[in-house]
């Protein structure tokens, strides 16, 4: 008779496993027994193992009572998937033990917001900014070249390099009308973890970082919106043309770009603020003190990144409408990263934007 069809043999073959599996065996060599006395053993002695004892002791016991024939194929499926959950537990440990740990950068501190949880819609407080920004008694800008001066703080809190992923910056741009000019930056020392305020807001002394001169020849230089409109209609297809996403975040940080390169007049600003003001889904966070000490109010805009919650913040002055600094801040955690949630993970303080007549002597 074929083994496959032999009782018999799977009745050994049980005993033989079944011996295997006790952790506690009999020290001394014991009569022959039949399967169900063995698994009956091994269950009193793992009753008093807590719960996976019972848990096994009531699984033998389902299936010893089971008719023979139907015994035999039950115990070699058990058996055989006990050996695959085993190999793939196993799998999975190796692989996790190979993956980096997760990592902790220092980030600064979150600023104090008015509205920091429930905070309502955003129109009614950009229709203020609007207003404010057409009755600013601020001259419009002239001269031969834009002058915008940014300090920028940023990093990649997925990073396993520490400190090296984190930039701080500040950055000096002058252009003319036909997209020549110069830029400087000047590498910042990191700010100590935790902290809200900026470390250089006045002119930084050259001494602390290399400074670095980049010089653009006619039409060399690419900006955001070359001639930003007045009109809130014209101007919205002009950002829009720059971040075809046309979702409300990309909106609000084409925004942010604006002030990146251009010194905005009084009803340029307003404009934006209008643009902002017919989008859904901006939020007010109320009053808040920027990282240069400046009051100013926040406008705020969630969205997601490559499946991580990412919240922008619009910082204004309330009294000219003009942008003060752009913050980035992470509302879920990235893969392999420990920071507690919300992270800053980047911010631009925007501390000059104006035109002048000379390029710095540089």
């Amino acid at each position: 008779m074929r083994r496959r069809f032999d009782p018999d043999y799977f009745e050994d073959l049980l005993r033989q496993v079944t011996r295997e599996a006790d952790p506690w065996p009999d020290p001394e060599p014991t009569p022959r027994r039949s399967a169900a006395d063995l698994w009956e053993i091994a269950s009193q002695r793992r009753r008093k193992r807590g719960l996976i004892g019972r848990c096994r002791s009531r699984l033998a016991g389902l299936l010893l009572a089971q008719p023979r024939r139907h015994r035999i194929l039950t115990r070699t499926l058990v058996i055989s998937f006990t050996v695959v959950l085993a190999v793939a537990i196993g799998t999975s440990l190796a692989v996790r033990s190979r993956i980096s740990p997760p990592h902790t950068y220092g980030a600064p501190g979150t600023l104090k917001l008015q509205f920091p949880d429930d905070a309502p819609p955003a129109r009614a407080r950009l229709h203020q900014l609007a207003d404010a920004a057409n009755n600013a008694a601020d001259t419009i800008p002239t001269g031969t070249y834009t002058h915008v001066r940014t300090q920028t703080w940023s990093a990649d809190p997925t990073s396993t390099d520490g400190s090296s992923t984190v930039t701080a910056v500040e950055e000096n741009l002058f252009w003319a009308a036909d997209h020549s000019g110069v830029r400087t930056t000047l590498a910042l020392p990191p700010e100590p973890a935790g902290q809200t305020t900026a470390g250089y807001v006045e002119q930084p002394p050259p001494s602390i970082g290399d400074l670095q001169r980049f010089v653009y020849g006619p039409h060399e230089l690419t900006v955001i919106v070359d001639r930003p409109s007045n009109q809130p209609e014209i101007l919205a297809g002009q950002m829009h043309a720059e971040n075809p996403a046309r979702t409300p975040q990309a909106l609000v940080r084409t925004a942010a770009d604006l002030y990146r390169f251009h010194a905005l007049t009084p009803r340029q600003r307003a404009a934006v603020l209008q643009v902002l003001a017919d989008t859904d889904g901006l939020v007010d966070r109320g009053q808040v003190t920027d990282r240069a000490g400046r009051p100013g109010v926040a406008i705020s805009v969630d969205g997601s990144e490559s499946g991580v919650q990412v919240r922008d913040i619009l910082i204004f002055d309330p009294v000219t409408g003009a942008l003060l600094s752009h913050e980035q801040l992470l509302l879920t955690r990235p893969t392999l990263a420990e920071a507690l949630t919300p992270s800053v993970a980047a911010y631009v303080l925007y501390l000059t934007n104006s035109r002048v007549d000379t390029l710095p002597g540089l």
